[in-house]
């Protein structure tokens, strides 16, 4: 097909293969094992198309491309990479050719993470080395992309996946010489026939580009605006404040692990079990395997409290069968999450984005999901606990000895500027003294407010949230107090004033969810869960609160679809419309106290505090 459509794409050019005494070189090969040194000596200066996408590397694993992608995370540093995507190992094949003819041209149509991903840095600081010049069309197209202009706008995507897409078109001149290359970035928004059309229509020299200047240290290969830049380094990073931290846990088996109820946990642990104890032992792969270390560990310790209270997503706790040894690798996570089981609370957020707003943080008490607050890979959880238990403690205990997860010099740091004493373990009195606790509602009240977020939206895309630290105690003490009312909200200890109602009785199962507003009132509606049963009294605010990648009150019942709902998730469901309306009412509260902090930080100024910003 390949060697047809050419012939044809030159017949139309006036090139004759059969007078001209031409022939095309077409092989039907795994371009990854075929090039290799020694294989192939012709010099290759054009490589072109649209690669695999294969994350995990799961099609091509030979060694010698493995060793080109060394490059590419050499001195990152990462606890997980995401650097064995086919597409990537193309991209470095074809990099590694044009290097080797030392002029030519790769263009490349792949998924666009490597434009701005986090762990792809080293990757792009390569390319810039490489290259003299790189032309990126950014098609989007991703299933959780938003056009920035107008959040109406219906973008689609050019194939028919979830993932976003790119053209690189990176160029390597005869006469170049050793430096970074010029890096030129356009926008193609809008519906797949219009980006059909646009892209018919348009070429390298018709396309207006916008000129990039990619920053250490990470070279991104989109727009940035980092005008904040020297104000968001004087902040303190979430990281090295709480020094112990990890991803939330990832079963990689959720259908068996995570239930409602321990009766169905149980009941699919015994299925999953049986079921893989019948395999033929040819047949047994990885599943099986988890199915033996479940039994065992099931008959091992058959007094053990197995089953555990889970934050599944926001608001929605789910029961989990915690077997660290059957999870994932004995769970590396686990000596992050047994300091939960004493009873510490996490603060869980994220270091980088797929979309543009932060709305990405969360409070728990209970082990916690990696996929708390998003589906997203980028936008996994990450879990920074309050409280640390005794090493000796495996399984950690209400009342066993802790101390806080918090560094000593930042403990320090704070009293000082506050004028208070330090105390190690709980909360102080806020005039004199201050504790872990406080230090915990600070930080999750401040991470609430809308200008901050807005303020760093650049920067909480592509790294943990930081601290801006007060130096006068009122404004730690307003924050504190906004922040252990969240809290509490969040945890649902604290009942907020309901506001909404349940009037219609019926069947109670979840089947088409929507919203529709007031004819009286379009600020209030009903959220439906079947033709005729519905919650009123919801504030359109609520119904669209965003928590991570969720708007929560849709999600929360979209879990439950086809499921009879009963009193108690009923009550529980206004509970938590009560405690985001709170929450919607808190965090323009804590928006002003945040507009204050102008007369504490030098370098925020009335002028800057906009009311854009807020």
């Amino acid at each position: 097909i390949a060697h047809i459509s050419l012939s044809l794409k030159l017949a139309t050019m006036g090139y004759d293969l059969r007078t001209d005494a031409g022939e095309l070189h077409v092989y039907l090969t795994n371009a990854l094992e075929a090039t290799q040194p020694g294989q192939q000596e012709a010099r290759v200066q054009v490589v072109l198309g649209n690669p695999p996408y294969a994350n995990s590397g799961m099609l091509n694993k030979n060694p010698w491309i493995h060793s080109l992608l060394a490059d590419y995370k050499r001195d990152l540093h990462e606890q997980k990479l995401n650097l064995d995507d086919d597409c990537i190992k193309f991209i470095r094949l074809g990099q590694w050719r044009i290097q080797q003819a030392n002029s030519g041209i790769l263009a490349f149509i792949t998924n666009r993470t490597y434009l701005e991903g986090i762990t792809h840095r080293r990757m792009r600081q390569s390319l810039l080395e490489t290259f003299s010049a790189i032309y990126i069309l950014d098609l989007h197209g991703g299933s959780r992309e938003r056009p920035p202009a107008n959040d109406t706008m219906k973008d689609g995507n050019i194939f028919d996946i979830q993932q976003g897409v790119a053209i690189g078109i990176f160029v390597r001149k005869p006469e170049w010489t050793p430096g970074m290359a010029e890096v030129y970035h356009a926008d193609l928004w809008g519906s797949r026939a219009s980006k059909y059309a646009r892209l018919v229509a348009s070429d390298l020299t018709t396309t207006s580009w916008m000129r990039l200047e990619p920053q250490p240290a990470h070279y991104f290969f989109v727009p940035q605006q980092f005008e904040r830049q020297s104000e968001w380094q004087a902040c303190i990073p979430l990281t090295s404040i709480f020094p112990v931290f990890s991803t939330g846990i990832k079963t990689h088996l959720d259908a068996v692990l995570v239930g409602d109820t321990d009766a169905q946990v149980a009941g699919q642990v015994d299925s999953f079990v049986e079921m893989h104890e019948r395999d033929e032992p040819a047949r047994r792969g990885s599943a099986s395997h988890k199915a033996a270390l479940l039994k065992s560990e099931l008959l091992a310790h058959p007094g053990r409290d197995l089953y555990r209270d889970y934050a599944y997503r926001p608001f929605d706790i789910r029961r989990i069968v915690y077997q660290p040894a059957a999870i994932e690798a004995g769970d590396h996570r686990f000596p992050v999450m047994r300091h939960v089981l004493g009873g510490s609370m996490l603060l869980a957020t994220t270091r980088q984005l797929s979309r543009d707003a932060f709305s990405h943080v969360f409070v728990s008490n209970t082990l916690t999901d990696m996929c708390l607050l998003s589906t997203a890979t980028r936008e996994c959880a990450y879990c920074f606990p309050l409280y640390l238990y005794p090493a000796s403690t495996v399984y950690a205990l209400a009342g066993d000895p802790r101390r806080p997860n918090l560094a000593p010099w930042f403990v320090a740091d704070l009293a000082t500027r506050l004028g208070m004493t330090y105390i190690s373990d709980g909360k102080g009195d806020l005039r004199e003294t201050f504790g872990p606790e406080d230090i915990f509602n600070y930080t999750y009240a401040l991470l609430h407010a809308p200008g901050y977020r807005s303020r760093y939206a650049a920067f909480l895309k592509i790294d943990f949230p930081r601290l801006l630290l007060p130096t006068q105690p009122t404004i730690f003490r307003q924050l504190c107090d906004a922040g252990e009312k969240l809290v509490s909200l969040h945890l649902l200890q604290a009942h907020a004033p309901d506001i909404s109602g349940y009037p219609v009785e019926g069947t109670d199962i979840v089947e088409d969810v929507h919203y529709t507003s007031s004819e009286h009132d379009a600020r209030q509606g009903r959220v439906w869960i079947n033709a005729t049963q519905y919650f009123d009294g919801v504030p359109r605010q609520v119904w669209r609160f965003e928590l991570g990648g969720y708007y929560i009150c849709h999600k929360w019942l979209k879990d439950r679809k086809r499921r009879r709902l009963s009193h108690i998730d009923l009550a529980h469901y206004q509970r938590m419309i009560a405690a985001l309306a709170e929450t919607v009412y808190a965090m323009t509260e804590i928006d002003e106290i945040f507009h204050n902090m102008a007369l504490i930080f030098p370098w925020l100024s009335d002028d800057t505090l906009a009311s854009g910003d807020r």
